[in-house]
């Protein structure tokens, strides 16, 4: 349809230039500051008239229940990801501890059954150099076929 939407972040608008100032006037409390006199008129009358402020109620109300609404679903949203990425990161750190725990356990095996088989180790020595309980070492032994 050839129109344009243009987003400006009004805070950071330059008061020197057209929209600079437009951007002033949508953010201005007091009437008798903004620069442009129709904007200027409008906001006095709805400022400072009884019945514009009780026809503006119900509109403000509605675009403030809005807000919150928007507020809340995009926390929502936001606290969804968060919670993702903070659920991913511990995982990926409890898997790691778990996986570095289950190879050195492994490990362990793998060397007592490799001294279990010079047939020349006691036990209990094999179970201190190890770091496994000698009921492991016990129970490595008695699966092997010696």
């Amino acid at each position: 349809d050839g129109t344009h939407i243009v987003y400006v972040v009004a805070p950071l608008a330059e008061e020197d230039t057209e929209l600079g100032r437009l951007m002033h006037d949508f953010m201005c409390p007091d009437p008798g500051k903004m620069y442009y006199t129709d904007l200027r008129g409008k906001a006095a009358e709805a400022k400072e008239g009884k019945e514009e402020r009780e026809a503006m109620g119900p509109i403000m109300r509605e675009i403030y229940n809005k807000g919150i609404e928007t507020g809340r679903k995009e926390g929502i949203e936001t606290g969804r990801k968060e919670g993702a990425e903070t659920g991913r990161r511990e995982g990926l750190e409890t898997g790691r501890k778990e996986g570095v725990e289950t190879g050195r356990r492994e490990e362990a095996r793998n060397i007592a059954t490799n001294m279990i088989r010079t047939g020349t180790i006691p036990l209990a020595t094999i179970a201190e150099c190890s770091g496994l309980s000698l009921g492991d070492v016990q129970s490595i032994k008695s699966s092997m076929s010696l």
